[in-house]
Order: structure tokens, then C-alpha cells, then sequence
């Protein structure tokens, strides 16, 4: 499953992420699809984001605990293609329809 992993890191925890971040090799399982990316902010930390694979979730949590330990905020959302994703939709709204007749 492919994920988009955003993060942000106030001024005070700069450093320290900083000094984790020279070390952002991914965990066995996980692989880097689009590397890691900051927008800097200077008065206000930064922020980005990484986009990588990973089928193995206990991995994924350890590659994204680094960063979080050194004072990151992670988010971490599951990304789909638009194929699937309107799939997903269609029976959404097949299911919904259906029960909205019921009622």
C-alpha cells in the first residue's frame, strides 16, 4: 500500500530533527517512492512531507516513529489510484442509494 506521510516541526525541535533526519534511511519494508521534501518556514519551523510503500505496517510505524521522537507532528494517509478510489466510490454511492430506498 503506498502512503503520504506529512510532517511538521515547530523552531524549538528544529535541531533535534534536524540530527534525525541526516539518519532517514527507511526501515526494512519500506520503500521510498518520492524522497522525503520540506517547505521551509523559517519563523515557524518546517514542513513536508514523504511518499513510500509498505506492506509491512509495523515497519511503516517505526520509520515514522523517528521523526516523531524528535519532535515532528506525522500524519500518515493511505493514498490510492483514482482507479481504485472511483470504485470505492461507485459502491458508495450504490450502498447509499439502496438504503435511502429502504427508508
Amino acid at each position: 500500500m503506498k502512503f503520504i506521510a506529512l510532517f511538521s516541526v515547530c523552531a524549538e525541535e528544529l535541531e533535534q530533527f534536524v540530527e534525525t533526519w541526516k539518519r532517514r534511511k527507511p526501515e526494512p519494508g519500506v520503500k521510498i517512492r518520492y524522497a522525503p521534501h520540506t517547505l521551509a518556514e523559517p519563523s515557524n519551523g518546517t514542513t513536508g512531507f514523504v511518499i513510500f510503500e509498505s506492506d509491512d505496517l509495523e515497519a511503516t510505524r517505526e520509520y515514522l516513529t523517528r521523526f516523531k521522537v524528535a519532535g515532528a507532528d506525522v500524519k500518515l494517509y493511505p493514498i490510492w489510484k483514482d482507479s481504485k478510489l472511483a470504485k470505492e466510490i461507485a459502491s458508495f454511492r450504490k450502498a447509499k442509494q439502496e438504503a435511502e430506498m429502504q427508508w
